[in-house]
C-alpha cells in the first residue's frame, strides 16, 4: 500500500500537502520551504483530524515560513523579488505586524497586502495598513522597521520630529539608522 496525498490550498498558509502514510505513528506536521506545507496522517486518523491539528499549530507554521523566508542572505543593493507563495508571505507579514502591534499598544483597522513597484507600505488616515509582500525578501529586522513605520504612522501621520522620537522608542533608537539601511535594497520590477 502506497502513501495517498491531498493537496489543498489554506487562506494564510498557502499550499498544504495532506499525506495518510503508513509510517506515521503520529500526526506530524513538517514545514520544508515557505511554500512547502506537509501533514502526515497515520493510518485511521480521519482527515478532519489532520485539519483540525494544522489549524492548532497555524502560528507555529507561519513562524516556520517567516524563518525560513528570513534565511537567504541578501548583499546590499540587491533587488528584492516576488516570494513564491504569495499568501505565505502575506501570512508571515500579518502574523507579524500583529505581534508587534500588541508589543507596542499600536491599534490599526484593517490591512492589506500587495505587490508595489515603489512603496514597502503605507497607512491610511483610517488607520489602515497596506504592505508589500516583498517585504519577506528583506532580513528580518528590516521587515521589523517597516512594520513598525507603519504602525507609528497609525497615531502620527506625517515625518515631523514627533513621528521619528516615537519610532525611535520602538526601534531601540535605530530608526535613522535602519532608515539609511533600507536604501540599500530596492524594489525589483
Amino acid at each position: 500500500m502506497q502513501n495517498t496525498e491531498k493537496v489543498m490550498d489554506h487562506p494564510t498558509l498557502g499550499t498544504i500537502h495532506y499525506v495518510n502514510s503508513k509510517r506515521a505513528k503520529r500526526l506530524n506536521i513538517t514545514v520544508k520551504s515557505p511554500s512547502q506545507v506537509r501533514v502526515a496522517i497515520p493510518n485511521g486518523v480521519p482527515n478532519s483530524a489532520a485539519v483540525a491539528f494544522l489549524e492548532n499549530h497555524r502560528d507555529w507554521i507561519l513562524k516556520q515560513q517567516l524563518r525560513l523566508l528570513n534565511d537567504t542572505v541578501y548583499p546590499s543593493k540587491i533587488p528584492v523579488s516576488t516570494p513564491l507563495d504569495l499568501k505565505a508571505a502575506a501570512g508571515s507579514l500579518h502574523h507579524r505586524i500583529v505581534f508587534l502591534a500588541k508589543k507596542h499598544h499600536f491599534h490599526f483597522n484593517r490591512i492589506s497586502f500587495r505587490q508595489q513597484r515603489t512603496r514597502w507600505g503605507s497607512c491610511s488616515r483610517e488607520n489602515n495598513i497596506s504592505l508589500n509582500l516583498k517585504i519577506v525578501g528583506l532580513p528580518r529586522h528590516l521587515q521589523d522597521y517597516i512594520l513598525l513605520h507603519e504602525l507609528v504612522h497609525t497615531r502620527v501621520k506625517n515625518h515631523g520630529p514627533k513621528f521619528w522620537s516615537m519610532l525611535n522608542q520602538v526601534t531601540t533608537n535605530k530608526a535613522r539608522q535602519l532608515a539609511k539601511e533600507l536604501r540599500d535594497y530596492r524594489l525589483a520590477d
